[in-house]
């Protein structure tokens, strides 16, 4: 089997507010035919101002929680997959506001 990048992003299906600064991003994985080897793991990409900052999980994982986010505010989630050989598109966003 040849590897490359996912040729599909997985499905972000949850962001949900924890508390003031903390938010749970779940997905779904990229079906196992658009996969095109094995995923090493997930990137969250979490953006506010034009702000860009990620978090990086295991392959193992399809949630997460993301901390140290500003009081208050709205955060887009979208998620990323990757192989050894790359990393797939970027799944829809989701918004998510931060309690005050």
């Amino acid at each position: 089997m040849h590897i490359s990048e996912p040729s599909k992003a997985p499905v972000l299906t949850l962001v949900k507010v924890l508390n003031s600064t903390s938010v749970e991003v779940e997905w779904q994985p990229v079906p196992e035919e658009f996969r095109n080897g094995i995923i090493t793991k997930y990137v969250i990409f979490y953006t506010i101002e034009k702000e860009t900052s990620t978090k990086e999980v295991n392959a193992s994982l399809l949630k997460t929680v993301v901390n140290g986010l500003r009081q208050s505010a709205t955060y887009s989630f979208r998620v990323q997959a990757a192989t050894v050989e790359g990393a797939s598109p970027v799944s829809s966003f989701q918004n998510a506001t931060t309690k005050g």
